[in-house]
């Protein structure tokens, strides 16, 4: 009988160990694989130079080509909006602030996640 019990601590015992070894490793590769350029949302601004809606295109003339840690090959963008998650009232001439993707850039083509009116 006292085998038994002591069988039985150990064998409850090394089970806890693996379930605390287990949660805190996949804590810590979860880190890892979370985080990354990939992941990160780029944002940069300009002046709304053309608005269409068919294609869902609006051309900006950007403020600046360099910084926020990504850089473009030219100072006029055209930023595609077909499914973009929020956009403001905007117009011609307006001030906005783009957010996008790394892998959304393709020469001057940008797909946009979100729109905002610079105020």
């Amino acid at each position: 009988m006292a085998k038994r019990l002591i069988l039985l601590f150990i064998t409850v015992s090394f089970i806890v160990i693996g379930m605390v070894f287990y949660i805190f490793h996949n804590k810590t590769n979860h880190k890892l694989v979370s985080g990354g350029p990939a992941t990160h949302m780029y944002h940069s601004e300009g002046l709304i130079t053309e608005l269409s809606n068919d294609p869902e295109i609006i051309t900006v003339e950007l403020k600046t080509i360099e910084g926020n840690g990504f850089s473009f090959d030219s100072d006029t963008v055209y930023l595609n909006y077909s499914h973009v998650q929020h956009i403001d009232n905007i117009d011609v001439n307006d001030t906005i602030k783009f957010y996008f993707f790394k892998w959304d850039v393709e020469n001057t083509n940008i797909k946009v996640q979100y729109v905002y009116k610079e105020k």
